[in-house]
C-alpha cells in the first residue's frame, strides 16, 4: 500500500497545479473587478516595420473592419496574438520545417490603442495608493514599452553595430505604470520589437491574456507559494531517493521526482518584475 502512495501524491498534485492555474487564468480573462481592468487582446492592434518614435504618438488611421494596408505601412491585426509570424505583414521570411537556424533580427512597431473613461481615472484619484501595472504573457527577444510615447519598460541589448547580443523569450514580464500617463480617452500603448521575424515568440504570444490592471492585484497572482511547496517536496523526495538508489538501487522513485522537480522549479522562478 505504501508504494503506491508517492505517485498517488504525484497525480493529486500536478492534477492541483493544473487546477490552479486554470483557475488563474480564467479570472485574468474575465477581469478582477477592479476598473483598471484591461484586456490588451480585446483590442485593435497595427504593425509596421522599423521604428519612429514620431509615430508612437497617433493611432494609424486604418479602419478595423479592413485587414489589408489602405495608406502608409501600418497593417491591423486579424488575429488576437500579435507576434510577428502571425501579422498582416507582407514577404517576412520563413524558417524551414525543424530547421534550428534562425533569420536575421528585424525591427517592428505594434500600436494598440486603449480605451481610459473616467472611472479609471476617478478611482486612480480616489485611491492614492493604488498605482496601475501592465502584465505580458509571453514577449520577445528585444523590446520597448511605451505609453502615451513615454517609456515604461526597455529590454533593447545590442552591440554597437546594431544587432542583438542578448537574445531572450520574457515569460510574465510585469511592472508598475505611473498613473500621470494614463489620459481620459483613448492611449496609445507602443512596443518597440526587435527579433527574428521567423520565431514564433518575436512579438506577443498569447498562452493568456496580456492586460492592464491594479499592479497589486498582477503582483498577488505572480506569488505561487504552491508551486513552491510542492517543488521543495519534490526535490526533497528526489534527493531522498537517489540516496536510496545509491545504496538499494531503487531508481525509479528517483527518477520520477527528480523529473517533476525541474519543470516544477522553472515554473516558481521569479518573473520579471521591475521592483
Amino acid at each position: 500500500m505504501i508504494k503506491y502512495l508517492v505517485p498517488a501524491f504525484y497525480v493529486a498534485a500536478i492534477a492541483l497545479v493544473i487546477l490552479s492555474q486554470w483557475n488563474t487564468q480564467n479570472s485574468i480573462r474575465q477581469g478582477s473587478g477592479s476598473p483598471l481592468y484591461r484586456n490588451l487582446m480585446e483590442h485593435p492592434a497595427f504593425i509596421k516595420k522599423g521604428f519612429n518614435p514620431a509615430e508612437i504618438l497617433t493611432i494609424p488611421a486604418i479602419e478595423p473592419s479592413v485587414s489589408v494596408e489602405t495608406g502608409g505601412e501600418w497593417y491591423l491585426y486579424t488575429s488576437s496574438s500579435p507576434n510577428i509570424i502571425t501579422s498582416p505583414l507582407p514577404g517576412l521570411p520563413k524558417r524551414r520545417f525543424l530547421s534550428p537556424f534562425g533569420r536575421e533580427a528585424e525591427e517592428f512597431t505594434i500600436i494598440i490603442p486603449v480605451e481610459i473613461d473616467s472611472k479609471f481615472l476617478s478611482y486612480l484619484d480616489a485611491n492614492p495608493s493604488v498605482i496601475p501595472g501592465i502584465n505580458f504573457a509571453v514577449i520577445g527577444e528585444n523590446w520597448e514599452i511605451f505609453m502615451n510615447g513615454t517609456v515604461v519598460r526597455s529590454e533593447i541589448h545590442l552591440d554597437e553595430k546594431g544587432r542583438i547580443k542578448t537574445r531572450r523569450t520574457w515569460r510574465d514580464v510585469y511592472f508598475p505604470v505611473e498613473k500621470g500617463l494614463f489620459t481620459l480617452g483613448t492611449n496609445v500603448l507602443a512596443l518597440r520589437i526587435i527579433g527574428d521575424p521567423a520565431y514564433s515568440v518575436t512579438g506577443l504570444l498569447m498562452p493568456s491574456p496580456h492586460y492592464i490592471d491594479d499592479y497589486r492585484i498582477i503582483k498577488g497572482r505572480h506569488h505561487m507559494v504552491l508551486l513552491m511547496v510542492l517543488c521543495g517536496f519534490f526535490g526533497f523526495t528526489g534527493i531522498y531517493y537517489f540516496m536510496l538508489f545509491i545504496s538499494l538501487r531503487k531508481k525509479r522513485n528517483c527518477i520520477t521526482s527528480i523529473s517533476v522537480f525541474f519543470p516544477f522549479f522553472s515554473a516558481s522562478m521569479p518573473s520579471a518584475d521591475t521592483q
